[in-house]
């Protein structure tokens, strides 16, 4: 575990802001802490569940008392719906969030849709090649149940504001509501189906998928490849199944860059099987939300008419008009980074000789899982991103730019790796038998929903019209994680928990001990965040012990540097498996079985995170709290542990470190005796 020592910038606007909320409290008779300014950005407008915000919404309905209470805002940090609605910048407002925000969003790291792998095959390109590989999740625990919505707000706002102006857009201009229709979508035009390049990204082509591994490219001992090299790479290896380029650069041969992958498909059986088999057992996998037409038109049947186009190149036919010149690279970026192939090769990764699994049920499983995805970039928050990252124009048109952007973004952040390495480990989590059609899919199904996760609007009160809706906050990067109107938030905390659990967004969870106990978080993160410190070690271990767990983020990245070699092997399939295997083949038996799966030496650590204030008393109860912490480990597993504590404390053995060290208790478990070292997880 590392400490990471925060140092927080408290701004003199930040001291004024307590003084004005001193003064609010006083004029509403209502109890005042300095916890609350320190630990709640904006608290005024994040005000639910205390007892000053709920007399200060009373008496400001009373028109005379909000004429006396105005005057006592003077200087208080508080939201402007007018600049939460024209998307100005707006200042972190409290020392702990500038700090948090400092970190999270530092570089290039809030243009990521993703975390990078753990294993990658090749360089990253795009905003992922500047990315430190330290970068993960991040889990925040507060005492204040307002400071998770806050935290939120504030950050999924800001990310937002970025992508936007970066795009060169306001969110709420009609510019930008035009930009951000759905590029993604599958079109009826004139009757017949266009944009075909999107079924492109997300129809699962399995010979073209096998082509164009990744995997396959990074087991070169050579150094890994940059993204241009791999495509060249790939270009190389789908010239046999795509047939030569042509010289048209005509906008009418453009009818090529998809249906040379139905060419392509044609030679294997599944591609036979496809034409063989009914259209609604091709069109359900891919269903989703989105299928647009022309006014008056069957919106419901325009994924049946893109699906039965090109299921007629798959039965032999072929288009009239010559090849373009890009042809092969363009297959070749579509086999690297179409979403549906990367799925395809990611359940792949899962399977073996002795399954069940049918080459069709592979694919309906794939479609499933790339129908995620769609939906992740089918996102304005991703569409704008993507706009800005590779210089689409404000349309996004740009005679189809923005599938190619899709492609290239997907390849540029490793996603493959990404995939691969979230499926096997989702795979072994989640307790589905992934051996039968049925088991693969319900796999598939459940990375879907995570992927797919929709957003959530978070509201601050509106301090100067609390008649008014709450000023909205749209929030996705950040979320929190159950909050004091539970009605709504628990219902979707599995939904939230999942998502987290993803290498998607969010990347920022925020929660009070409502996430400390009987949760698993650690699949993407290695960095707990103390907002504030808690009142006793008990809770302090619990948040704790949401990261320090099984297979954990820091775990892989440490043992997939250690054993890369054996993981890229020539045969092997599933390099995760592999990589655990040689790890644990590796590993010292004095641990019994905890390395490599809850512990394993390398660069990365388990980061605590301290967000102290200085010269507060935020020092003294950080000393305090590390005594007791090494007391209620020395007492776990007694069954009155607060008792023992205090016994021990009265013996004066808290301020004898020789005296705790000879009476811990080893709990270490014993070794393991012959065999190869590795123990299944229980």
């Amino acid at each position: 575990t590392r400490l990471t020592d925060a140092r927080l910038t408290v701004s003199a606007d930040d001291f004024s802001g307590y003084v004005a909320l001193q003064r609010v409290a006083d004029a509403v008779h209502a109890p005042m802490n300095v916890e609350y300014w320190k630990s709640v950005p904006y608290f005024l407008n994040f005000l639910d569940g205390y007892r000053v915000g709920e007399q200060l919404r009373e008496q400001m309905k009373d028109p005379e008392q909000r004429e006396v209470l105005r005057p006592a805002f003077r200087g208080a940090q508080r939201l402007a719906r007018s600049d939460v609605e024209r998307f100005r910048p707006l200042d972190w407002g409290n020392a702990r969030l500038r700090a948090l925000a400092a970190d999270a969003l530092s570089g290039d790291s809030w243009r990521l849709l993703w975390i990078p792998p753990s294993l990658p095959y090749y360089e990253a390109g795009g905003p992922y090649a500047s990315v430190n590989g330290e970068i993960t999740k991040r889990l925040i625990f507060s005492s204040w149940v307002a400071a998770p919505s806050a935290i939120a707000s504030l950050l999924s706002y800001e990310v937002e504001r970025r992508i936007f102006a970066g795009a060169g857009l306001n969110r709420n201009t009609p510019a930008a509501r035009a930009a951000i229709s759905s590029r993604l979508d599958y079109r009826i035009t004139e009757g017949r189906p266009a944009a075909m390049s999107t079924l492109a990204l997300f129809w699962p082509h399995p010979a073209l998928a096998a082509m164009t591994d990744p995997l396959d490219a990074a087991r070169d001992p050579q150094a890994p490849l940059s993204v241009d090299d791999l495509v060249e790479w790939a270009t190389v290896r789908v010239a046999p199944l795509i047939g030569p380029a042509g010289d048209s650069r005509s906008t009418a041969s453009a009818v090529w860059h998809w249906a040379a992958l139905g060419v392509a498909e044609r030679r294997s059986n599944l591609g036979q099987a496809l034409v063989d088999e009914p259209l609604a057992s091709w069109v359900e996998p891919l269903e989703g939300s989105g299928t647009l037409a022309e006014p008056g038109a069957d919106s419901s049947g325009a994924l049946d008419a893109h699906v039965s186009r090109f299921l007629e190149v798959l039965a032999g036919w072929t288009p009239d008009v010559e090849r373009p010149a890009d042809l092969l690279e363009t297959s070749a970026l579509l086999g690297l980074g179409a979403p549906g192939n990367i799925a395809w090769r990611a359940l792949g990764r899962i399977r073996r000789a002795s399954d069940a699994v049918s080459p069709s049920g592979h694919w309906r499983a794939a479609a499933v899982l790339a129908s995620g995805l769609r939906s992740l970039f089918s996102r304005p928050d991703a569409m704008l991103l993507l706009d800005s990252v590779y210089g689409s124009d404000a349309t996004g048109v740009e005679g189809g730019a923005y599938w190619r952007n899709v492609a290239r973004y997907c390849v540029d952040g490793g996603l493959q790796a990404v995939l691969d390495e979230y499926i096997h480990h989702l795979a072994g989590e989640a307790g589905i038998d992934t051996t039968s059609d049925e088991g693969l899919l319900a796999l598939a199904a459940t990375a879907r929903r995570a992927i797919a996760m929709r957003g959530s609007v978070y509201r601050a009160a509106d301090v100067d019209d609390f008649d008014r809706e709450g000023i909205a906050f749209p929030s996705r990067f950040a979320l929190r994680f159950g909050n004091i109107r539970q009605a709504h938030d628990d219902a979707r905390l599995p939904e939230v928990r999942a998502a987290f659990n993803s290498p998607f967004w969010p990347f920022v969870l925020a929660t009070t001990s409502i996430g400390q106990e009987g949760v698993d978080f650690h699949w993407w993160w290695h960095s707990v965040v103390h907002w504030d410190l808690p009142a006793n070690p008990v809770d302090f271990e619990q948040r704790e012990g949401r990261v320090d767990r099984y297979k954990g983020h820091a775990i892989r990245k440490n043992v997939a540097a250690a054993h890369r070699a054996e993981a890229l092997a020539p045969g092997v399939t599933d390099p995760w498996d592999m990589l655990f295997v040689a790890a644990a083949a590796d590993s010292d038996d004095r641990l019994g079985g905890l390395k490599p799966y809850w512990v394993y030496p390398g660069d990365a650590q388990i980061e605590r995170r301290i967000l102290a204030f200085p010269l507060s008393r935020d020092d003294e109860h950080w000393s305090r709290l590390r005594e007791a912490l090494a007391l209620y480990r020395l007492a776990f597993g007694q069954p009155r542990q607060e008792d023992m504590l205090a016994a021990l404390r009265r013996r004066g053995v808290a301020t004898d470190a020789e005296r705790v060290a000879e009476l811990r208790i080893d709990l270490s478990p014993p070794p393991i005796s012959g065999g190869t070292g590795v123990v299944e997880r229980d």
